[in-house]
């Protein structure tokens, strides 16, 4: 490629970067200035749309005292009479219906079902999910937007009912079309509300909204695009929180901009031809200054390749040699040609010096070189350099000048074959000892590969370990009645051990502690098929020996590898205060008393997994306010100390008595005892996991006695 081509090239590449920069710049500055725009305009919506909602929650907020402190339904409520509730609630709520204060009043228990209902609508859904009440019957107030089907969104305050302890709620609420509409004329725009799903649910222009057919993201602001017809709208859309402050839709504002926006793509249009049009225009002078440029600079080159060939009395280019340029400056080079050429025979004469030099350069740099042999090789390169070195003392001064003034070369040619000899010695020595080298390389790139395996093994160990803590439930439970507090540290990245607690039908609580014999991932998953098992036939089985004999057998039947599982599982009454229960071959359970603890001695069945067709029996206890019962596996008293002294149930009972003198919550308890217990092992390794849940009694019968 010729140097013009590559200068117009260079250019054209730089031009291109340069406007493909300004093009990025442009980009970014508009992604910039459109995500400050959205910001702004977001924040402002987002603000309004909040003063609306608040408005409409203490409007409905005026209202509530005259629910929750009428002293007539607070005590039907109580009662759960829906009658009474009816006599009470009807009146406020035809009154507050037919005014169009609100359009939905609902009273519920405290286990979500409905004791009064009045509506706008027939057969209205309920308000409140299962989560938000229970958030109103601990006391917290809840108010905000709230979907209540496909088609309504409602705008509700809900608050507790409560005597000396929480009865119900009470939820008023109304369409949140109102607002939306108010909102709609405050900001000049049609108005919708959008589902997280993004399917409107209120708008005040729904046809608008279908014929703009825009999609919203659902957890970020935006602000686009949309073309209905020959005109534009700008589409901005916020998202919305519910009362549980969860996802509560999208709020949208389509705006007509058509002007606005076909001026802003006109400016983008007009200044993109701008650039392209002078960068072409750049291009074109380039090509012909260059081309003026250098014409005579070829007529120069060309006489500079005849020289070459030996054409010595070639002439220059007149308008070459009268240059005070380059192209001048080459053509002072080609005159000076004929002088390089007479130098040829000087410079023929100092390469054989040169050569002499570099022969003894090289007998040094080989000599260099065999030091980094072996002893043997070492010895064999550097008798071959002596060989060499004495031929070239027998040979020094014979050397001739040849016709044309260049020294001799027969000698030389000697001295370069001996080195070359000598040369391929050593480089065969260097080639074995670089593929000894290679080979020991190899080695280490294996090493490296096994060690590589190793460490993604023990990350997939401990993605198992991460995974099997994610399947239990959560470490507490919290009741008014009872308080519910686990923990489980495995001895291995997996363990066998596991521990549950889940509600059963009834109004009874399960708790569950059970031990999988062996230990690591083979275990781990046989402890999460025994989780399983346990906890779906739990709410299908009353009896807990039925439960356990059907859990039993489906074990044994699939048990290829003999494992076997000691297992402790009770079922908790709060209205009677009664604990029916399994062991299952498991350590007796710890009860706390009355300040002292003791262990429960009672009769235990077989662990499961062991014989097919046996029979487990249920056993029952009632348990009294402020019983804590403590259900563990063997890795706490088997937890063993440098000494091989294990931790046994005389410190395990002593330290329940000392914690119940001390008051300790339940929370406290449990981290105070796995402290005790690594303070005991002082170092030891971990042999077994270790599993502790605990159920403390803070509302239940006056007595506690075991039954068979």
């Amino acid at each position: 490629m010729s140097l013009r081509s590559r200068l117009i090239g260079l250019f054209t590449l730089v031009l291109a970067l340069l406007a493909g920069a300004l093009i990025a710049g442009g980009v970014v500055y508009q992604r910039l200035t459109l995500a400050h725009q959205i910001e702004v305009t977001s924040k402002g919506q987002a603000a309004l749309w909040r003063r609306l909602v608040e408005d409409e929650v203490d409007r409905l907020a005026a209202l509530l005292p005259g629910v929750v402190e009428n002293p007539e339904l607070i005590d039907a409520v109580a009662a759960q009479d829906p009658g009474a509730i009816n006599r009470v609630a009807g009146p406020l709520a035809a009154r507050a219906l037919a005014a169009g204060t609100l359009t939905d009043l609902q009273i519920l228990d405290p286990d979500g079902d409905p004791l009064f209902a009045a509506s706008v609508t027939p057969e209205p859904p309920r308000v409140l999910d299962a989560g938000s009440i229970d958030a109103v019957l601990g006391g917290t107030r809840a108010s905000g937007l709230r979907q209540v089907s496909a088609d309504r969104v409602a705008i509700a305050v809900a608050e507790p009912i409560l005597t000396d302890r929480p009865v119900g709620t009470v939820t008023l609420a109304t369409s949140a079309a109102g607002a939306l509409s108010r909102y709609g004329a405050l900001v000049g725009a049609a108005a919708f509300l959008l589902s997280a799903r993004g399917r409107m649910v209120h708008g005040t222009a729904p046809e608008l909204w279908r014929a703009a057919g825009a999609r919203v993201p659902a957890r970020r602001n935006s602000l686009t695009v949309a073309a209905i017809g020959d005109r534009l709208y700008s589409v901005s859309g916020v998202p919305l929180t519910d009362l549980m402050r969860s996802s509560g839709g999208i709020l949208v504002s389509l705006r007509d901009g058509t002007e606005a926006l076909h001026a802003a793509s006109r400016i983008a249009t007009l200044s993109l031809a701008g650039g392209l049009g002078l960068a072409l225009a750049s291009l074109v002078a380039l090509y012909l200054m260059i081309g003026r440029s250098f014409r005579p600079l070829e007529g120069a080159i060309a006489a500079l390749q005849a020289m070459a060939r030996g054409e010595r009395a070639v002439p220059l280019p007149a308008a070459a040699a009268a240059r005070d340029d380059e192209i001048g400056r080459i053509a002072g080079a080609v005159r000076a040609y004929r002088s390089v050429v007479e130098a040829v025979g000087e410079e023929r004469r100092q390469r054989e010096l040169q050569r002499r030099r570099q022969e003894r350069f090289i007998r040094n740099e080989m000599a260099t070189l065999a030091a980094s042999l072996d002893d043997e090789a070492r010895r064999q390169v550097l008798a071959g350099l002596k060989r060499a070195e004495a031929a070239h003392g027998r040979g020094h001064g014979q050397t001739h000048d040849g016709p044309d003034g260049q020294s001799g070369g027969a000698d030389g040619d000697d001295q370069l074959g001996l080195l070359a000899t000598v040369l391929g010695q050593l480089s065969t020595r260097i080639v074995t000892q670089h593929r000894l080298l290679k080979e020991m390389i190899e080695r280490l790139r294996e090493a490296l590969v096994r060690e590589t395996k190793l460490a993604g093994l023990e990350k997939e160990l401990a993605l198992a370990r991460k995974l099997q803590r994610d399947i239990l439930p959560a470490d507490q439970h919290h009741d008014p009645r009872f308080q519910v507090q686990c923990r489980m540290e495995p001895a291995k990245e997996v363990g066998g051990d596991f521990f549950d607690h889940f509600t059963l039908p009834g109004g009874r609580f399960g708790v569950v502690v059970a031990d999988v014999s062996g230990k690591s991932v083979p275990a781990a998953f046989y402890m999460a098929i025994c989780r399983t098992l346990v906890r779906s036939l739990a709410a299908n089985y009353a009896d807990l020996g039925a439960c356990f004999t059907e859990v039993n057998r489906w074990l044994s039947e699939h048990n290829p590898d003999q494992f076997f599982v000691t297992a402790f599982y009770g079922a908790y009454d709060p209205s009677t205060a009664v604990l029916h229960y399994i062991n299952a071959g498991h350590n007796p359970p710890a009860l706390i008393r009355d300040g002292a603890a003791s262990l429960i001695e009672i009769t235990g069945d077989l662990a499961l997994g062991l014989l097919d067709d046996f029979e487990y029996r249920e056993h029952a206890m009632t348990l009294q306010p402020g019983d804590c019962l403590v259900l563990y596996t063997d890795g706490v008293t088997e937890a063993a100390n440098p000494r091989e002294e294990m931790f046994e149930d005389e410190r395990l009972l002593a330290f329940l008595t000392e914690a119940a003198a001390a008051a300790l919550p339940p929370d406290q308890m449990v981290a105070r005892l796995f402290e005790a217990l690594e303070a005991f092992a002082n170092g030891a390794e971990q042999a077994d996991d270790i599993t502790y849940l605990s159920l403390t009694i803070t509302n239940g019968a006056d007595d506690a006695r075991t039954t068979a």
